[in-house]
């Protein structure tokens, strides 16, 4: 169906695209159906954009209501969760992704990342090291790079909370392995030595 102007249900208007800024370009629909699941999700993700976590939230609510089998809704909606410090949330979201999608690797980080949060070190260790494997599996040049430092150094703030330094030292050595010059990982071993002795 298309309106006057050349709009649709789910496309604003095409004057609105030259606006600043991305909302611009999802706030001026004419109509939007209320079964448009990509619809909510598009409008979603402009006021994710801006930070908007509570009408992001209403939005991917919609969408998840009417395409309950997409799971990079459910990951957005996590994040945003994530963001408004709701942990629990979040976790669900994800795992939820992981449910639709098991080869999807990044919810395992962002889970790590809301146990965290939630201080249950069990379960960004477990979350992390999985997001590590798979990012393994999908590319063999991955393990290389500053991503994975940075991952080793995220999996041993959960080591040091439960005081195994050694296990710390270990993941700060492949993280310097990359990098010898990651300064996170440099101070952290530092400390995570310190404390071993």
């Amino acid at each position: 169906m298309v309106f006057p102007g050349g709009t649709s249900p789910s496309i604003g208007r095409p004057e609105a695209h030259r606006g600043n800024g991305r909302l611009h370009s999802y706030t001026r629909f004419d109509y939007i159906s209320s079964n448009d699941a990509k619809g909510y999700n598009s409008r979603g993700a402009s006021y994710q954009e801006l930070k908007r976590y509570r009408e992001t939230l209403i939005d991917y609510e919609k969408a998840i209501k009417l395409n309950p089998g997409n799971a990079d809704v459910h990951e957005q909606r996590g994040h945003c969760y994530r963001l408004l410090d709701q942990h629990q949330e979040a976790i669900n979201g994800y795992v939820k992704v992981i449910e639709l999608d098991s080869s999807k690797e990044w919810p395992h980080h962002y889970n790590g990342m809301a146990y965290r949060g939630l201080r249950r070190y069990h379960g960004t260790l477990q979350t992390s090291e999985t997001y590590i494997e798979l990012r393994r599996i999908e590319s063999a040049n991955w393990i290389g790079t500053e991503q994975v430092a940075y991952a080793y150094t995220y999996i041993v703030l959960a080591y040091i909370e439960f005081s195994q330094y050694q296990k710390a030292i270990e993941r700060f050595d492949k993280a310097l392995a990359i990098n010898q010059n990651y300064t996170d990982a440099n101070s952290g071993k530092e400390k995570a030595t310190e404390n071993l002795k």
